[in-house]
């Protein structure tokens, strides 16, 4: 292109000054800036200018531009932190913050000469940064000399499980959740289901409900354990309680490895107290007794019976001879039973049921949580493909 004075055989730009040779030429030309740049100057009613000056015109605007903001990121550094800010606004809360004022208290301790750091030095900047860790590690320590608070719980170690003494268990005939007192166990487990909502689960099958209630005792008053809970110990008896109170945790959990704890005191055996019969000694034939020979061996050769009925084991055996699996007259321990389990009934039941009532709502609840487990597996199944792709959760960006 070349400035001419405009003429009808070529092709112009009246407001730049410019001919060109053909249309091309002049459609490309109206949409350079520099085009546009006079069209703003006609219509403020200045004079245009040529090319050449509108080229040195952008080279000055670039270098002050790249100027003023260098300079702006030198004042919106944080030379004692090492932190670079966008805005002014962002730069004053954070010479208002309580880190950054903590910072300077730390810095006015050690040195009294102001920290003059420029950012463009890489030499400097790792000396800062060494500086800024070491202020860290001090804030670290202060953070970690302070009292986080009072806990109220901490978790159970056996370590420190010796330092109880089971002696401060609740007594069997104290109520586990207040001070009352009874004459015996079974007021106590009325007391507990009236008022304290403490049911003990399959009472029918408790072999041992001394000793269970002794457990709870001590597991409370000497341990300071919560029975639903199970993992958490506490200060003393009056915090247990009250914890269990208001939570809510005023029940055993008799379900997985807490079962362990209660197993020797259930007996779950196949026989009901309706295939037992007492048989006085009296009626007792001698003659229907079967003769047991002498040294008579069963078919797997492991056990030795003697005249008198028992049983000797081969010393091989000798580890599983030496379980214990609770009591052997089991239908003894649970026709002592039979008035408490009754009583207990009608107090959480408020009603009596039928052996056949009884068996079908079992059927019932057994069939209510294989179909509650299936429906849980089938929910976290469905849930764990809602995840389209993966993404780790400890990255931040």
């Amino acid at each position: 292109m070349s400035v001419k004075k405009p003429s009808m055989d070529l092709f112009t730009c009246v407001t730049c000054n410019v001919t060109f040779e053909d249309s091309e030429q002049q459609r490309d030309h109206y949409k350079t800036d520099w085009h546009r740049y006079n069209l703003k100057r006609k219509v403020a009613e200045l004079p245009v200018i040529s090319f050449q000056d509108f080229q040195e015109r952008v080279k000055l605007q670039k270098t002050q531009l790249e100027n003023s903001q260098n300079q702006v990121n030198d004042e919106l550094f944080c030379k004692l932190c090492c932190k670079h800010f966008n805005t002014k606004n962002s730069f004053a809360n954070h010479t208002q913050s309580k880190k950054h004022k903590e910072l300077e208290f730390l810095k006015s301790k050690q040195t009294e000469e102001p920290i003059v750091i420029k950012s463009d030095r890489s030499t400097k900047k790792i000396a800062q940064m060494e500086e800024y860790l070491k202020k860290q590690e001090e804030l670290l320590k202060m953070e970690e000399m302070e009292d986080d608070g009072d806990q109220e719980w901490e978790d159970v170690v056996d370590e420190d499980m010796s330092n109880f003494d089971e002696a401060n268990g609740i007594d069997i005939l104290t109520c586990l959740f207040c001070e009352q007192k009874f004459d015996s166990c079974v007021e106590k487990c009325e007391h507990m289901a009236k008022e304290h909502s403490f049911y003990i689960p399959d009472m029918e099958y408790v072999s041992d409900l001394e000793g269970l209630l002794k457990f709870l005792g001590i597991k409370l008053g000497a341990y300071h354990v919560c029975l639903w809970c199970s993992n958490k110990v506490y200060r003393d008896l009056r915090s247990v309680q009250k914890h269990m109170i208001d939570k809510g945790h005023q029940k055993m959990k008799f379900e997985g490895d807490t079962l362990v704890e209660y197993a020797d005191f259930y007996s779950y055996g196949e026989e009901t107290d309706d295939d037992y019969e007492i048989v006085d000694d009296s009626d007792l034939n001698m003659s229907q007794l079967s003769v047991v020979d002498d040294q008579i061996i069963n078919n797997e050769g492991f056990e030795l019976v003697l005249p008198s009925g028992s049983k000797i084991g081969h010393r091989s055996l000798f580890r599983y001879y030496k379980q214990s699996f609770g009591h052997r007259n089991l239908e003894l321990k649970q026709r002592s039973n039979l008035t408490v389990r009754d009583k207990y009934k009608a107090i959480s039941n408020n009603q009596s049921y039928s052996n056949a009532e009884i068996q079908k709502q079992r059927k019932d609840i057994a069939y209510l949580k294989r179909w509650s487990s299936r429906m849980y597996a089938k929910v976290g199944c469905d849930a764990n493909k809602l995840q389209k792709h993966f993404r780790r959760q400890d990255l931040c960006f």
